[in-house]
């Protein structure tokens, strides 16, 4: 089965027992939560189910401050997309 053929279903289950440590969070469910308050409740679920399965979670394609802060606060691990290169390009040009 590849990971086109995953059924929302077949990947939750699949979730439990993988031997897995981490999960990206695709940048479709990041690009909408400064629009829209489904967006933003995907987002946490996703986050909330992750956590309180001890798992890390990555965060793709973060390209706003609004998504940046958003995923911030509510613990995501780590954070990729522009606004993490820029504030990484950022802080090494500051460096002495």
């Amino acid at each position: 089965m590849t990971e086109k053929e995953y059924t929302p279903q077949s990947f939750l289950s699949r979730l439990k027992v993988l031997p897995i440590d981490r999960v990206k969070m695709d940048m479709q469910f990041v690009h909408g939560i400064e629009e829209s308050e489904k967006d933003q409740a995907i987002a946490k679920a996703i986050i909330n189910l992750v956590k309180n399965m001890n798992l890390n979670i990555i965060a793709e394609g973060v390209e706003t401050k609004c998504q940046y802060d958003f995923l911030s606060k509510r613990m995501c691990n780590e954070i990729q997309g522009y606004i993490a290169t820029s504030r990484c390009l950022q802080r090494k040009s500051k460096k002495p």
